[in-house]
């Protein structure tokens, strides 16, 4: 199976490139994986998430909740305060 990308590389052709360009490669790539990491702690923060979580969680346990799920059958138990 041939690619009609010219990104991807061969193992042999990585094999040949001399070890600093590499280096800088991989340097590139860790660098934008902690910043995809960062912005996806800061989006998944949000209010929008926050909510969008809550939901898919009442609705997958069906776990009743009367502004997100007001169709589930289980009541969720909550902890209680004896005075």
């Amino acid at each position: 199976m041939t690619s009609t990308t010219t990104s991807m590389m061969t193992i042999d052709q990585v094999k040949a490139l001399p070890l600093p360009a590499v280096y800088e490669y991989a340097l590139q790539h860790l660098v934008t994986v902690a910043r995809r990491r960062q912005w996806n702690r800061a989006y998944c923060k949000t209010e929008k998430v926050k909510e969008q979580q809550r939901r898919y969680y009442y609705r997958k346990n069906n776990v009743y909740h009367p502004a997100l799920n007001p169709d589930g059958l289980h009541e969720k138990r909550f902890k209680r305060v004896h005075a």
